[in-house]
């Protein structure tokens, strides 16, 4: 198996439209396209010269090519435009035949978070504490001004009024929580500690819109903080010591979603919208390397998958759903996979059991 190192360095997605997924992966100082059901090599370009940052340490092929994006920059119905960057200061933009559109520069932080934001059909994106258009223009940023990276960045209206504007979150490592408003203006600059992974979710139907999960990692590891939208505390917790992406799950289908801190049995399992562990899993043998939540039944609610390189385990609910309508919210597209990725699970619902 060869090593990763930090974020993935492919994805899978139907980048041709063709109806078929396409592998789009750096691989050998080469950005590649493969065909998905047989792994054979479509196109391929040279990735573009980075410059290692002044007085880094890492080798170059540990900075280039450390995350691959789908954006929506041209229009289309789907997102077929590829972002690929290094480690922190650059990235790139092609179109699906591998052809340079443009580049940008900046303090990028891991992962970008797509959105239209303007209505034009296009995406903007987030990507570290800048905003971009599908054009290459930035439209605002702070890079300049915060000292530490961003680790997980969402674009997004969670208030639960339509009619509000999207802001921008930044899990902003030593920076702690900073909330943007569409303009770029900092709304609030929260310090919690190293705020790593994030989540935004439907954690406490009590509240109004969305809250938003935050652990801390590097000197402060295992800290849970949640804030609703405006990122007021409502309640800070350390459930255990080591960090999580604190997947949302929607176990019950009622509407309130849970996070799933790990697969350990006794220092893991889903926190609710108080902090409290509220579901435990097993001390069955199960792995617990990596995990996963996603509903694989067709129930709308979700499954937990635990894998390592042996055994893959999934668990389910003990029993059917009963009610009218189940909550099925909706989640970042799978073609954007990142270790770095903010996760976000916007509200619905639909009939239960569905028409046929």
């Amino acid at each position: 198996m060869e090593k990763f190192f930090g974020n993935w360095a492919f994805q899978i997605h139907d980048i041709d439209g063709d109806g078929h997924n396409e592998i789009v992966l750096i691989r050998d100082f080469k950005l590649q396209i493969l065909e998905g059901s047989t792994g054979k090599l479509r196109h391929w370009v040279w990735m573009p010269a980075a410059e290692p940052a002044k007085g880094s340490k890492a080798p170059y092929e540990l900075e280039n090519g450390d995350a691959v994006a789908f954006l929506n920059l041209s229009g289309s119905k789907d997102r077929r435009e590829i972002l690929i960057k290094d480690r922190y200061r650059n990235f790139w933009i092609y179109n699906n035949s591998l052809e340079l559109l443009w580049k940008g520069q900046g303090q990028t932080g891991h992962f970008p978070y797509p959105l239209d934001i303007d209505g034009d059909g296009r995406d903007e994106f987030m990507l570290g504490y800048a905003l971009w258009d599908h054009s290459g223009r930035q439209l605002w940023s702070h890079d300049d001004e915060l000292q530490d990276h961003t680790d997980a960045a969402i674009v997004g209206n969670f208030s639960g009024d339509p009619e509000a504007e999207p802001r921008g979150y930044a899990a902003g490592s030593d920076e702690g929580l900073l909330i943007f408003d569409r303009r770029g203006q900092i709304l609030k600059h929260i310090r919690v500690g190293h705020a790593q992974n994030a989540s935004i979710a439907k954690y406490r139907p009590d509240l109004p819109g969305l809250q938003y999960m935050l652990i801390n990692f590097w000197k402060s590891p295992g800290i849970v903080t949640l804030f609703d939208f405006d990122g007021n505390i409502l309640a800070q917790e350390e459930p255990t010591h080591a960090g999580s992406p604190l997947l949302p799950v929607n176990w019950r289908g009622d509407g309130q979603e849970f996070a799933l801190l790990s697969a350990n049995p006794s220092e893991g399992g889903m926190l609710d919208g108080h902090l409290r562990r509220v579901v435990i899993f097993p001390e069955d043998g199960h792995p617990e390397m990596c995990m996963h939540a996603m509903d694989l039944t067709g129930d709308a609610r979700d499954e937990v998958i635990f894998w390592d390189q042996q055994s893959v385990w999934i668990y389910t609910q003990d029993r059917p759903f009963t009610g009218e309508r189940i909550y099925a919210p909706v989640r970042n597209p799978h073609y954007n996979e990142s270790n770095y990725r903010a996760n976000v699970s916007l509200p619905a619902w639909r009939e239960h059991p569905p028409k046929s």
